[in-house]
């Protein structure tokens, strides 16, 4: 499938405006809205330094001996390489009311008429941010259909999407954190309804809290604290809640608080319905979430000539990305997809 260019329109009706209409696609929530620290510059893997130390107090000794331990470790972030790529011929647009926009007296080495191009490469890069956000989250390897080609409906997910959308590059958050024994899983998995969705937040909150290691999170608040992260679906289910209260806000129509018990929820188109993590998630080093990428060298989109005697052009993006969290027993996850 060399040219992918398909023009449906190709009814010549007079001049076109300078402009072209797209389709609104969500955005990759996770970087937009500070819920990760990326790393950028990798060119073949990273450790992210972990230390911790305990056993500290002892009975005093006149002489003492030396006790407790200095524990130094990592997690690696292993940026995985893959690209996207594609043929079209600006021919195509000659039957196109876009075709006055054409050098007319050229037609060898003709390009896309400008306003195609630029408007062509806005929808790749805003389709490009959507495929990010669903993979940081939910991407799983085993997923691809040329490896070990695990159906995503053996791993817990309701349908084969993932593997359709070729979120199968790299390991998610979500397998990530499935695959630590660390996290914090919160059982008894239900629906998040508007009327268990405030308990269920509770639980996890209450998980942290009592555990020594992760309740120093609690009651640290905002955009750099402990943040809820949820669906847009469940999300709309929480204001939903909110909003049938006996005791309310006088005006129902307001938008909904994106808020409990004082910590920040942060819906993500990435996230899919009943899974909820909660941990710190920020844009700097005391991040959790942790996301590497290779964009300094051949992450930017490029589109040439796919040869010098060939009329076509082709698109082509080369991506290396991996994500990661820092401690497992500092976060909680509620969800009832397997691994």
């Amino acid at each position: 499938m060399a040219d992918v260019l398909n023009i449906q329109d190709t009814s010549w009706s007079g001049p076109a405006l300078d402009y072209m209409i797209t389709r609104a696609v969500v955005d990759v929530d996770t970087i937009v809205k500070g819920c990760a620290n990326v790393v950028d510059g990798i060119r073949k893997q990273i450790t992210i330094p972990r230390v911790e130390v305990s056993g500290l107090i002892q009975h005093y000794a006149a002489t003492p001996v030396s006790s407790g331990n200095i524990t130094v470790d990592g997690r690696v972030l292993d940026p995985q390489k893959f690209e996207m790529y594609q043929e079209f011929n600006p021919a195509d647009f000659e039957q196109h009311f876009f075709a006055e926009q054409f050098e007319q007296d050229r037609l060898v080495d003709r390009t896309l008429p400008p306003t195609a191009e630029n408007f062509i490469m806005l929808q790749y890069m805003k389709r490009l941010n959507e495929y990010f956000e669903t993979a940081f989250w939910n991407s799983r390897m085993m997923f691809d259909p040329t490896g070990a080609n695990v159906a995503p409906t053996s791993k817990g997910y309701t349908d084969n999407t993932l593997q359709t959308n070729a979120d199968y590059m790299f390991d998610g958050f979500l397998y990530k954190a499935l695959s630590d024994s660390t996290v914090q899983k919160i059982g008894s998995w239900a629906a998040l309804t508007t009327s268990n969705v405030r308990d269920k937040l509770t639980l996890m909150r209450q998980t942290l809290m009592n555990n020594p290691i992760s309740k120093a999170l609690c009651y640290k608040y905002g955009p750099l604290g402990l943040r809820y992260f949820m669906s847009y679906t469940d999300q709309d289910t929480y204001e939903e809640a909110l909003r049938t209260d006996d005791f309310k806000n006088i005006d129902s129509t307001q938008s909904g608080i994106n808020r409990y018990k004082g910590h920040d929820i942060v819906p993500l188109s990435g996230l899919d319905s009943g899974t909820v993590f909660l941990t710190v998630g920020r844009p700097d080093i005391q991040s959790n979430l942790w996301i590497g990428v290779n964009s300094t060298d051949d992450v930017q989109l490029e589109m040439k000539r796919t040869s010098n005697p060939s009329d076509l052009w082709y698109v082509k993006g080369i991506f290396k990305v991996d994500v990661n969290h820092g401690f497992g027993d500092q976060m909680a996850l509620y969800t009832n997809i397997t691994q």
